[in-house]
Order: structure tokens, then C-alpha cells, then sequence
């Protein structure tokens, strides 16, 4: 159980700076989408306004990391293959995304934007893991050539 926790809490770690990152992203990519009549529906309380949706994303941001991290542990699972586990970790990071960040007064068509940056985003960490562990792999077996060649 201790190394489980220790797994954990390196993981967590590791993650938050990744989710407010990730966090000033969407956040700023939502204030270029404000309507120009932001002031005049808010009025004097438009900044207090900015500043409640910046606290509800920061939070939920923060809240989903803990999330997330709790998820990875599906990783160190013996019971199932290497597909499933992406699979399984996919499903539930992505229906947390729909989950957490999904605002209540939110349409159809709002839970389909959170969802589609959530695979965007979801798709583009997976394709630099890939990434990398292509790259680790064809070092590894160059390592393994020059060893042989060398033996012999």
C-alpha cells in the first residue's frame, strides 16, 4: 500500500503543473471568445464574473489532476493488457472531463466542445508517449546493435 501511495502522490506531483498549464490554455482560449457585450450584460461586475469562472475552472482543474492521477494507477493493473488499460484510463479521464467541466448551464452543444478539446487534448499527451517510446525503443536496440558488434 505504501509504495502504491508513493506511486500516487510522485504522480500528482508531476501532474499539476501539467493541468494548470493545460488549465491557462483553455482558460485563454476562452477569453478570446468572450462576446463584445460582456460589459454591458455584467456591467460593474464583469471582472467579479471573470473571476467566478476563472476560480470554477481553476478548481475543477485542480480537482481533475487528483483525478487523473488516481486513474493512472490503472496502469499498474496485472489483469489487463496493455490496450485495455489505455482503453479503460481513456474512458475514464474522458467521462470525467464531460463530468467536471461540463457547467451546469451549459447546452448539448457546450458538453460536445468540452468533450472534444478533452480527446484533442487526450490525443495529443498519448501521441508524444508514443512518441517517446518509439524513440526509446529504437535507441534501445541501436545500444543492442553496437553491443553485439562489439563482442564479436
Amino acid at each position: 500500500m505504501k509504495s502504491v501511495a508513493r506511486v500516487y502522490f510522485n504522480n500528482l506531483i508531476s501532474n499539476l503543473p501539467v493541468a494548470v498549464f493545460f488549465f491557462t490554455i483553455v482558460f485563454s482560449i476562452n477569453l478570446l471568445w468572450l462576446p463584445q457585450g460582456y460589459r454591458l450584460d455584467y456591467g460593474v461586475n464583469a471582472v467579479d464574473e471573470l473571476v467566478a469562472i476563472y476560480m470554477f475552472f481553476l478548481v475543477r482543474t485542480i480537482m481533475f489532476s487528483f483525478l487523473v492521477t488516481g486513474y493512472g494507477l490503472v496502469f499498474l493493473s496485472k489483469r489487463l493488457s496493455y490496450k485495455q488499460m489505455i482503453m479503460t484510463h481513456a474512458f475514464l479521464v474522458l467521462t470525467s472531463v464531460g463530468l467536471m467541466f461540463r457547467h451546469p448551464s451549459d447546452s448539448l452543444t457546450g458538453v460536445l466542445y468540452v468533450l472534444g478539446v478533452g480527446v484533442i487534448i487526450y490525443g495529443i499527451i498519448w501521441f508524444f508517449v508514443l512518441y517517446k517510446e518509439r524513440n526509446f525503443l529504437s535507441d534501445a536496440n541501436d545500444i543492442l546493435k553496437e553491443n553485439e558488434k562489439a563482442q564479436k
